[in-house]
């Protein structure tokens, strides 16, 4: 116990982190469980889950933020999976929701947002990436940015973030950012003076206080 230097309690982040915890949400499923199947909010709104996601709402809607981008310090801390709930939860109150998966590294928006076979004629869905697109949830549209990264493959710079989240906001009412984890790229930092808040993931036993710190 003296050796584990992961975060397990809302006590711990506060303390070691100095930012106030936004919301708790159980765990509820395995950690390679496919994102598709972990739309709590739509597939199971009762559970503690979706009430957890309720919770985090309610916390940032006292802020009442245009854009939340959201991002962890490593890959597989939940971040996507809060992303897309939290979208799912502003539409089905009757925001008008723009999801933006500006995750270059691992895109996974698309696939579970996007019906392939609706993808501009002669083209796989995939392809129509960068372009909003309606999704099967009402008032909630896509962009996956995929299509703004250079021929390097380096993606877009802050400067065209910037300019693609104001004209969303003549859209939309709030837009939900998923992004890179910011210690394996630096994608969310460069995006991040652009958003009106950001969330940070800690998973409970995993996220390690170092790297929740830097």
């Amino acid at each position: 116990g003296l050796l584990d230097r992961t975060l397990h309690s809302r006590r711990q982040v506060e303390s070691i982190i100095g930012l106030a915890v936004l919301a708790e949400i159980p765990r509820a499923f395995p950690k390679d469980r496919d994102l598709g199947e972990t739309l709590f909010v739509t597939r199971d709104p009762t559970s503690l889950v979706s009430e957890g996601i309720r919770s985090l709402r309610t916390s940032l809607s006292a802020h009442a933020p245009r854009s939340v981008m959201v991002t962890s310090a490593s890959p597989g801390e939940g971040k996507s999976f809060l992303a897309a709930n939290l979208a799912i939860l502003q539409a089905n109150m009757g925001y008008r929701t723009l999801l933006v998966d500006a995750d270059f590294r691992r895109p996974s928006m698309a696939g579970i947002f996007i019906d392939p076979l609706r993808g501009r004629e002669g083209q796989e869905g995939l392809a129509t990436q960068g372009f909003c697109q309606e999704t099967a949830f009402k008032n909630l549209h896509l962009i996956s940015c995929g299509r703004f990264a250079s021929d390097t493959g380096e993606p877009m710079n802050g400067e065209i973030f910037a300019r693609m989240l104001h004209e969303a906001y003549a859209s939309f009412d709030c837009v939900i950012i998923d992004t890179s984890p910011i210690l394996a790229v630096s994608d969310g930092l460069n995006y991040s003076r652009h958003a009106d808040a950001v969330v940070l993931v800690v998973r409970a036993g995993e996220t390690g206080a170092d790297s929740a710190k830097q």
